[in-house]
């Protein structure tokens, strides 16, 4: 309600418009000229080190045999961490003797509520809720693959960082199709069960990737922090002397 009150506003009194993507620079200004500022992040923190990878599974008790599914994201009804819980179940059920895992990072008021549906089903052993954390990038070098089964989303920070650290991404076509940056996205429906995400982690599974030459990729489709930011600066440093020559 507040983003509605207050559009109006923002549009009238904007000397410059400024948004993270394409859907959210609609929404916000509608046919008014806007720049698009991606949502950069540190591609060297995240590209991926095998090294990290062994040091922080053996921290985590994860033997080298075990896939990991990644999740990272607030406990919400938007992340719709539930459908994570019916997707291992389906997992297991199709291969009882598969050695899985799901790390999950985040916390939030629905984590309660998870954490029981994982027990109701029987995968509590197969989920590490692992809380905020602040060594998101280090984790994402130990997973093997990541889910994100949002019912809805604008542009989500994580997929982009989960593509730079080479992990194959199994995604909800309910989120922007901007985040598609490399052949790593998968897309998938969420209201086709539980089993349909269950056969694409099978195929994931029996891929191999070579994980290290995505960092490099994603920077060069212009989502490396240093370049938004000299995007931003210039945008400022032009509408600066604007100003001080009007």
């Amino acid at each position: 309600m507040m983003h509605r009150i207050l559009r109006p506003l923002v549009n009238a009194m904007a000397d410059v418009r400024l948004g993270c993507g394409e859907a959210a620079n609609r929404w916000m200004y509608g046919k008014r000229e806007s720049v698009v500022i991606k949502n950069g992040i540190d591609t060297c923190l995240y590209r991926f080190d095998a090294t990290t990878r062994i040091q922080v599974r053996k921290e985590l008790g994860i033997g080298d045999e075990v896939t990991v599914i990644g999740h990272v994201g607030g406990y919400n009804r938007q992340k719709n961490q539930q459908m994570l819980m019916y997707i291992l179940k389906a997992i297991e059920a199709k291969n009882p003797s598969k050695d899985f895992c799901l790390i999950s990072v985040g916390r939030g008021h629905t984590q309660k509520d998870v954490e029981q549906l994982a027990s109701k089903l029987g995968v509590d052993g197969k989920v590490r809720f692992l809380g905020q954390r602040t060594d998101v990038p280090k984790l994402l070098n130990a997973m093997d693959m990541f889910f994100l089964p949002s019912l809805f989303e604008g542009f989500p920070i994580v997929a982009i960082e989960a593509q730079t650290a080479g992990l194959p991404l199994v995604i909800a076509d309910t989120i922007s199709k901007e985040v598609e940056l490399t052949n790593l996205v998968h897309w998938l429906p969420i209201d086709k069960g539980a089993e349909v995400w269950a056969e694409k982690y099978y195929q994931i599974a029996h891929t191999k990737v070579n994980r290290v030459q995505y960092a490099p990729i994603v920077e060069r489709k212009g989502f490396d922090a240093r370049h938004s930011a000299q995007i931003l600066q210039d945008i400022y440093v032009k509408n600066i002397l604007r100003n001080e020559n009007s």
